[in-house]
This record gives C-alpha cells, structure tokens and sequence, in this order.
C-alpha cells in the first residue's frame, strides 16, 4: 500500500510540476478594428470633455441625470447614471493598451465589459466582451455608443439583450447641467 501511495505520489507530483513549470498559455486575441491614435485621441476627448453633470428629459417629461469624474491618477473615467427611479447604476471607462474598455455595474446585479470596436473623432462604439453575474432572467448591456454634438451635448445609445434574446435600444440626449451657483457662504 504504501509504495503504491508513494508511486502514486511521484506521478502527481511529475504531472503537477510539469504543468506548474510551462510556460502560461497566450492570451487569445481580442479582434478590435480600434487602433492606438484612435483610441488615444478619444479617450483624451472623453476624459476632458465629459466630467461634470448632466441631464436628459425622457418621452415622460422625468429627468435623468448623469455625471462624469476622473479618478486613480486620471486614467479612469467613472459615470455615475441616476434614472428617475433614484437606483444608480455606475459605469466605468479606461484606456487598455490601444483600446478602450467599459465595465458597466448593472442595476440588475451583472457586470458587462464592453471594448471598443469603432471609433473616430466624434463617436465610439463599445461592443460586448463578456459579463460576470448574469441571472437567466436580467438583460445585460451588449452595446454602448457615444456621441459628440458640441461641448454642452452628446447622445449616448444603450442596447440591452434581454434573456428572451431580444434586443432594446433606447437613446438619451445629453445636456451639460448649467453650474451650480456658490452657496450662501460665498
């Protein structure tokens, strides 16, 4: 019994070793049509462009309201997304290497990543890359655009898949929130 254990032992201890010692697979190539000037130049867009608050009236006559803030060093651009319904929804935009990633945090629990996958001066389009904590019964962002108009404006598209397999788009029309007057103190 115990040479058998200690047979037993060594092969496992080879085989482990073996896997151990090789080298990490590569990783598979994420297919983007992005290219570094691209990306760099919209992401320099983005991130000066779009921290601050903002507003857009739905077909109902309700505001929503959207803000925008740079964090960790400038090299991540956090939306803060609040419907009428008050449950805010956080996502989360950062340069990786010579594209550009969104990890949006779901109201309905999930977690998509999306990587760009067309961009130029004026637009980009985020396409889904995959997404953690996906219930059978949530819908999860598949796609994400943005859209210059001007300083003050931009479009921003969102498409959910819903579980049934359907697709939902719904477009918002940004404005810039006039700046908050300094309080009584000032």
């Amino acid at each position: 019994m115990r040479k058998s254990t200690g047979a037993l032992g060594a092969s496992l201890f080879v085989a482990l070793s073996n896997g151990c010692s090789a080298a990490p697979p590569e990783r598979p190539a994420i297919a983007t049509s992005v290219t570094a000037p691209n990306c760099a130049a919209f992401w320099q867009r983005m991130s000066s462009h779009l921290p601050g608050s903002w507003s857009a009236q739905l077909p109902n006559g309700k505001q929503l309201t959207e803000s925008f803030s740079l964090v960790s060093n400038e090299s991540v651009l956090v939306e803060d997304f609040v419907p009428p319904n008050g449950r805010k929804t956080v996502s989360v935009y950062h340069p990786d290497q010579q594209s550009l990633m969104l990890t949006h945090y779901c109201g309905q629990g999930n977690q998509p990543r999306l990587r760009a996958a067309e961009v130029n001066a004026d637009s980009i389009v985020l396409r889904f890359l995959d997404a953690t904590n996906v219930s059978g019964d949530a819908s999860v962002l598949v796609e994400k655009r943005l859209h210059f108009i001007d300083a003050d404006a931009f479009d921003q598209t969102e498409i959910y898949r819903g579980a049934n397999g359907e697709l939902e788009e719904t477009v918002f029309h940004f404005k810039r929130s006039a700046p908050t007057k300094g309080n009584a103190a000032d």
